[in-house]
This record gives structure tokens, sequence and C-alpha cells, in this order.
């Protein structure tokens, strides 16, 4: 048996991936990666997206220089040990709460580094049961060293309850890091103009075969396909379709046990009694305007919580709490919905509560770019997918990129664009989700100058539950939410809309939120568009 003191693996040094930088003047670099440098990898892949989550980089630098040696099932956590405290047990409404976690592996023991991935929230305990499910989000700070400190506040009077779930151990959350580091890990098909299939993506190795190279440096893409010997390289191929996932299961298995250690809900109990105060809720909020989360996702107070079915932001007045007067706060607007199905859905709930003429030319290519206007009171609302590696199938023309639709947006006065970009990145290195970002925020910066009106909003990712043990998983959402806080948040005329902070309250059981949960996301980003 493997002793506490040696429960740590040796995982090989890492390389740097090689960088080469594309200028644009007066806007900042965005790094670019070729083909070839490409092939450099380490274990933990890219070393860039680091910075933006120093917890891990502190984790993944100790199993890189061997103080750390192993990340086996003994010595990963034990929900069923974790001990769960609060500073104390009484608050004022409207008080900040907080209280500590102690990781506790199988032999036992307390760990002593960090990593682990955890979900809270309070929920109002009600004497009869309701459907509201009354909420605030908690957040939680990784010391490294085992323990963590969770930190909200309790909007209500009342008893509440601190719920706490491990969702991936830190051991689990290097395995998940790893397998997103490996080359090719979907299966893409790309149809040539002749009909004839190859495979493509965003790297291949050449392995003595032709390549046809389709990357942007202005669009932060790489994109490549096998050439046979009698094709020239097109424009652009006919077709993009992707045929099957190609990543492995993780190496330990057992560290995505369902009924173990994946996403199970801590046993010991935290009960919370809190008084009335008159201080609370707080009546002197500001007008949403321009909110970067970068500070509420560093674990200070909670942007919002919910309270008889409504969100109630604890940033701003958010004036609009539902959808009911959407089609005021739109008029004489040009709105750009921008990203995966999941902004689609913002999209399709607009049209149907706008009563827009849509102008679809094929349903069942969902990602194709559609417009719903109503001309009498001048409202626009235009859906754009992003590219590659977008999984879907269809044309190059239904998955345009990000920088290409900024690019070509020339509309004057009341545009509004929101976009949100991810989860179609989940398996790759996020060095590739990094270049992306960087050309985008560089397009955002050329938008503003050609129309210093535009108001630029953020969606981020949402929480979610799956009944696979294995992929997909919220956790790498929540890095690229925590790579997007910190790399966009320079900018101050654009705004985050917390979809995580919703949906920590109320995890869904999809990517796709409940139509309930994404429209109370709308409405939140209406009252940072019409205040």
């Amino acid at each position: 048996m493997i002793s506490p003191k040696k429960c740590i693996i040796f995982i090989a040094l890492s390389l740097l991936l090689t960088l080469s930088v594309y200028k644009y003047p007066n806007i900042p670099h965005p790094t670019f990666l070729t083909n070839h440098e490409r092939k450099v990898k380490t274990s933990f892949g890219s070393r860039q997206w680091r910075k933006y989550l120093p917890e891990l980089e502190k984790l993944l630098t100790d199993v890189e220089s061997g103080r750390i040696k192993q990340t086996n099932l003994k010595c990963s956590t034990d929900p069923s040990k974790v001990l769960v405290s609060s500073a104390k047990n009484k608050y004022a409404a409207g008080e900040e709460v907080f209280g500590q976690i102690q990781s506790i592996n199988f032999y036992g023991t307390n760990k002593t580094y960090g990593g682990d991935y955890f979900r809270a929230r309070i929920i109002r305990w009600r004497p009869v049961k309701s459907n509201t499910n009354d909420g605030v989000p908690v957040s939680i700070y990784d010391h490294g060293n085992g323990r963590y400190t969770w930190r909200t506040v309790i909007p209500w009077p009342g008893l509440s309850k601190l719920e706490v779930e491990l969702v991936h151990s830190s051991e689990a959350v290097i395995d998940l890091i790893m397998q997103a580091s490996l080359i090719n890990p979907l299966l893409f098909i790309g149809t040539y103009p002749s009909g004839t299939k190859e495979e493509c993506d965003v790297k291949l190795m050449e392995n003595g075969k032709l390549l046809c190279d389709f990357s942007n440096p202005k669009f932060g893409t790489t994109w490549f396909c096998y050439r046979p010997a009698n094709e020239t390289c097109p424009k652009d191929m006919l077709w993009y379709q992707r045929t099957r996932l190609r990543l492995k299961h993780p190496d330990h298995k057992e560290l995505f046990n369902t009924t173990v250690n994946r996403e199970i809900a801590i046993k010991n109990e935290v009960w919370l009694q809190s008084q009335f105060s008159d201080q609370f809720p707080p009546d002197h909020l500001p007008q949403c305007k321009n909110f970067s989360l970068k500070k509420a996702m560093n674990f200070s107070r909670p942007s919002g919580y919910y309270l008889d079915g409504k969100w109630n932001s604890l940033e701003c007045k958010n004036t609009h709490r539902d959808l009911t007067l959407a089609d005021k706060c739109l008029v004489n607007k040009v709105v750009y919905i921008i990203g995966d199905s999941t902004m689609r859905q913002w999209y399709l709930i607009l049209l149907e509560r706008l009563n827009l003429t849509d102008d679809v030319d094929d349903s069942a290519l969902w990602s194709q770019p559609r417009n719903g206007k109503d001309k009498f009171k001048n409202i626009t609302i235009k859906y754009r997918a992003h590219g590659l590696p977008l999984q879907n199938p269809g044309p190059p023309r239904v998955k345009p990129y990000i920088v290409n639709t900024l690019d070509n947006i020339t509309e004057q006065g009341n545009v509004v664009v929101v976009f949100h970009i991810g989860a179609h990145f989940d398996y790759y290195d996020p060095s590739i989700f990094i270049e992306r970002l960087l050309a985008i925020k560089n397009a955002i910066i050329r938008l503003k100058r050609r129309n210093a009106g535009v108001k630029v909003f953020v969606r981020l990712g949402i929480r979610y539950t799956v009944p696979s043990p294995f992929r997909p998983t919220e956790w790498y959402l929540y890095r690229f939410n925590q790579i997007m806080l910190g790399m966009l948040s320079d900018l101050k005329y654009l705004t985050f809309i917390d979809t995580w902070g919703l949906t920590t309250v109320r995890p869904q059981k999809d990517i796709h939120s409940k139509p309930k949960i994404a429209s109370d996301a709308i409405a939140l980003w209406l009252s940072y568009l019409c205040h």
C-alpha cells in the first residue's frame, strides 16, 4: 500500500510552446502557433493559460518539479470526509459570510495541495416546499495547501443551508488538463470541391502527407486539411462535419466515479441563521452600466442572488427582472448575438418574445446566419455562429469567425454586440482559445474605433451537471471564464453578463439552460443595455 507521505506521481517536465507574434498597429499583439510549432508539447500542454488560474499554476508546477508525485484514488479527495465549517452561525442579512473547507484524502489525512474544484451555494430554507429555489452563489478561494475559504453574503433573514459539492478532485483536474492537451481530440471531415473527403483540424501532423493551410492570423485561427496528391488547395472546403470524438477515457477512471467522487455533495451540513437588517437590501446601488466581473469572479461579493424566483443584482439596479419590456429596450437598435447554440437560444427566445420576422433559409443548419426584424419598431436582431472548431455540420458560410462578423459591422448608431465562446474548444489545448480570444479582442478595438457608441457584452459560461462520468464537464468552461476575464477586463467598455452566478444557484442538467434561466440572463443583459 502507498503511504500517505508517498501519495504524490512524477509527470515529465514541460516544454514551453513556441509562440510567434503577428503585429497589428496600436493593438495588443496576438500569439499565433504554426502547425509545426503545435508539435512541441508539454505534459500539461501550453503554459500561457496558467497565469489566469494561479491555484493550478502552483499545483502543476509542484507536479512537474516532483514535489507532488501521484494522482491515484487513495491520494485524491474523499467527499465523504471533507470538512466544511463557518466562522460563526449567526449573521445579519447582507453581512459577509465565510468559512473553511479542508480536503481530506481516502487515507483520511489532510491534503497538502490544492486544485479541488467545488460548486457551492447557500439555499434559503422554507417550512413549506417552494419551487423558487432562493439562493446565492458562494465563491471558493484555493489556498494551495488543501484548505479553501468559501465566501458570500446571506441576502435574507431566516435559516439557510450551505451546500457544497465536489465536482472534481485536483487529481481528476490534472487528468482533464492532460486530456485537453492531446493532438487531434476530434475528427473533422472536410469535403473538397471535387467531392473528396479528408481529415481537417486546428492542428495536423504531416506524417508525410500533403496539407492545405486555411489558417488566418487575423481571425486567430489555425485550420488544416490533408490534401490528396491529385487535389489543389481551394479557397475553402465545401462542407465540414465533426464525425467522432477521439479522446480516450481518462487514465484514472476511478477519479470520475459519479457515485464516489464526481459531483458528490459534501455530507457535513452547515446551517446559518441571519437576522433582519435595515441596511439590506441596499438602496444605493448604481444604475447598471459597464461592470467588470473580474473582481466578483476573484472571490469577493457575489454578483447577485435569487429571491422569490427573480435574480437580484448586488452590483447595480437590474430594472429588468423578466422580458416584459424587452421591445421598449430594443427599439431602434441593431443587435448582434454571436456564439454557439447557447447564444442561438438567446436569439430564438427574443425572436418569439418580440414576434420578429425571421429570414431563416434552412432550419436543418442551426448555425446559419439569421436575421430577425420588426420594421415598425425598428428592431433588428442578428444571430451569427462562431467559426471552426464549431462541431455542427455545414458549409463555411454557417461557421463565420467572430472576428469576421465584428469587422463586417457597418451600422452606426445604436449597435449592440453580445457574444460567448468556449464550449466547442473544450477538448483542445487552451492556447487555441487564447489565440482566438486575442483576435476577437483586436476586432472589438477596431469596432470601437469605427463606432464609439457600440456596446459590447461578454456572456460567461453556464454551470451544468452531466450524467457522464467523464466528459463534458463544466470545469473547462470555468477555465475559459477565468481566461476571458483575465484577457478582456482591461477593455473598460466591456460588460460581462454573469450567467455563471445564476447557474451556480441553479445548475443546469445540460449546457443549454432551461428557458427560464436563459430568459433571466437576457433580462440581466437588458438591465445593462437599458437603464
